[in-house]
Parts: C-alpha cells; structure tokens; sequence
C-alpha cells in the first residue's frame, strides 16, 4: 500500500473535514432512502422472544406472523457519478499544490467517501493529442481529443491509485465539448437510477459555449444529468459559462468548495 506524502495527506486531509458535514448528511439521505424505497426482500428469521408468543398464539387459535416476518431489506436506490477532467496544461499551473493536484484530490476524496454508501463512479482526463495547441474549439484533423480513464467503475478509490495519478502532468489544449462527451458516455456505463456526469475545465472555450444547453438537454433525454464545473477565479469566464446553462455550472476555485459542491449536487439529485 502506498503512502502517501506529507503534501498529499495535508491537501486530502483539509478536503476530507471540509466535507465531514455534506458526507454525513448524505450518508442519512442514502439509508433513508434505501430503507423507504425498498422493495426486494430477502429471507426471515425467527428470533427466540418469538417463540413463545407462536405457542400462545396457537393456544389461543391466532396466527402470530411476527415468528416469521423478520427481513433482511435489499437496497434497491443506487446513485453514481462520472467525473471528466481538463487536461491543458494550465491545469498544471499555480502555486504548489497546483489546480491538477486540487482536482484531483478532491476527486479522491469525494469517490472515497462516497464509494461505501453504494455510490459509483468512474473518472477520466481529457487532452487534445496536438499538445502546441493552447485551445480548440472543434473536431479537426488537427485536434483529436484523447481519454484516459483514470478510475474504473469496478475499482476502488484507494492511495495506490492516487498516488500514481499524482504524478500525471496535464500539458495538452482545452476541448470542452470533448469534456462532455466523455463525461456522459461513463455515466451511461453506471447502472443507477440517478447518474451524474460532472465535466470541470479551467479554460474558456468560446467555440463551445453556443451549444452547451443543448449538451445539457442531451444528457437529460438519457437520463444523466449533466454538471459543468470552471474551477477559475476569472470573473469573466465564470460569467460567459454561467449565462449559458446557469442551471449545470458551478464555479469554484478552492479544493474543498469543490468537494462540497459536488456532494451537495449528488444529495440534491437523490432526493429529487
């Protein structure tokens, strides 16, 4: 097992008691819901203060159905996550720890976290394979978007695999309609009844701005719904995303407001 460094476990660390409180409450939410929506039932026990109360029962000529209606409750709601991540290199910016390392960690911590609630998600990078571009604003011969995902479904959130991601160095261009399209074709792989597909980027995009409600709506009528998320402290980036689909972005530019966010967003859509 990996370990991890002093840098890496400070970061994790602030991110993970900034989320304590969202986490708890939708630890709560999930077992609530598991309990109430259930359906499926699986086996009965019959516990010893049961058996005297058959024998009376049957003196008395009453059927006493609590001798067998003890049940083990099968969890039936299930929520996931996709999560596509911006590989430009300005990614790879800031001061230490940089914005690749912020993201990152909160994906970490979120997928960890909620992994043990039944919650599953799969996460990606996303690059432009012409790496002397600084942006692209469609699909050309020259700009071909490439995935690797990071995180399988079937995968577990653990140090090993942060610590090997962390060393990954974004140095690619910025392709945010790629982003999405990544984003939504992992959460079509997430057998639940409420999928997210979250794409963040750092970058302004103009080409794709136009088209990002219809994307939205796209993601909709498949059952996904689809969250932007700029991690950025220019104002004017925030708001040339925001006036377009200001019902699918969050703008953030702190590790643990980001955490939050998302747990928040996975929380409201459960209760929905």
């Amino acid at each position: 097992m990996a370990k991890l460094s002093g840098r890496q476990k400070d970061l994790v660390e602030k991110i993970d008691l900034g989320l304590r409180p969202q986490i708890i409450k939708l630890r709560r939410l999930l077992m609530s819901e598991n309990y109430n929506r259930t359906t499926s039932i699986d086996g009965a026990s019959l516990n010893s203060s049961a058996i005297t109360d058959t024998y009376t029962s049957i003196k008395r000529n009453i059927d006493n159905r609590d001798r067998y209606e003890t049940y083990w409750r099968i969890p039936t709601i299930r929520c996931g996550f996709s999560f596509s991540i911006d590989f430009s290199g300005s990614m790879d910016s800031g001061p230490n720890p940089t914005t690749w390392e912020k993201v990152l960690s909160t994906a970490f911590c979120v997928g960890r976290l909620t992994q043990n609630m039944g919650v599953e998600s799969n996460c990606a990078i996303v690059g432009v394979s012409d790496s002397q571009s600084s942006s692209a604003y469609g699909a050309t011969e020259r700009y071909v978007a490439e995935a690797i995902v990071l995180k399988e479904l079937k995968e577990k959130w653990n140090d090993d695999l942060f610590t090997e991601l962390w060393s990954y160095q974004p140095c690619t261009g910025t392709y945010v309609s790629q982003y999405i399209q990544v984003a939504i074709d992992m959460a079509k792989r997430i057998n639940a009844s409420k999928r997210i597909a979250f794409f963040l980027t750092d970058g302004a995009d103009p080409g794709v701005y136009p088209y990002l409600q219809s994307l939205v709506d796209l993601a909709k009528a498949q059952g996904i719904h689809l969250i932007g998320i700029v991690y950025t402290r220019d104002e004017h980036m925030a708001r040339e995303y925001s006036k377009r689909i200001p019902n699918n972005v969050v703008i953030v530019n702190d590790p643990k407001e980001l955490g939050i966010k998302m747990v928040k967003i996975i929380d409201g859509l459960v209760r929905k």
